[in-house]
């Protein structure tokens, strides 16, 4: 710093230099916030809705008789160890290997409309797509995999007992 100015010079230069900095922040930003403080016309804040009157915005509250009935602890069932595991294997399968074999069938099916493919050719790809995937097929799924193949645009029709004889066979197996 120099040694012609003193703390106190300074610091009233500092204080006057931000003082006209957010002066001219203020006007050119607030203009009009300023110019209705000025005059006196301050704005009224907007009118709160009345709840007290039965009057609400989003209209009245509905209970819901189910929700706000009381369930004893007797009533309550819960799934013993071995329906969680059964639940628990279902939800891997629908995560996992459900969703492998349904992205394999999807391509399968594309690559058949593509290259036009015969209805032998296809059987013969599904059985090795499907035998993949060999803890599927227990029969709970065979109703999907045969609706989505017969609903899929093949250029051939396909009945629903040839897939599930393909199907069953990897099942025996």
């Amino acid at each position: 710093m120099h040694y012609y100015f003193t703390w106190g010079q300074f610091g009233l230069t500092l204080a006057a230099a931000l003082l006209i900095y957010y002066l001219i922040v203020a006007v050119c930003c607030y203009r009009r916030e300023l110019r209705d403080f000025f005059t006196g016309r301050l704005r009224q804040p907007a009118p709160q809705s009345e709840t007290r009157n039965s009057y609400s915005v989003m209209g009245e509250v509905k209970e819901d008789d189910a929700e706000m009935s009381l369930v004893s602890s007797r009533d309550l069932d819960f799934a013993g160890p071995e329906q969680a595991a059964i639940r628990d294997r279902n939800k891997v399968l629908l995560l996992g290997s459900l969703a492998d074999f349904m992205h394999e069938l999807k391509t399968l099916v594309r690559i058949t409309i593509e290259s036009e493919d015969t209805k032998e050719g296809f059987l013969s790809l599904f059985g090795l797509v499907a035998g993949k995937y060999g803890q599927l097929m227990d029969g709970s799924f065979n109703e999907s995999i045969i609706s989505y193949v017969r609903d899929s645009g093949l250029p051939f029709q396909v009945s629903a007992n040839e897939l599930e004889q393909i199907l069953n066979d990897l099942n025996d197996e």
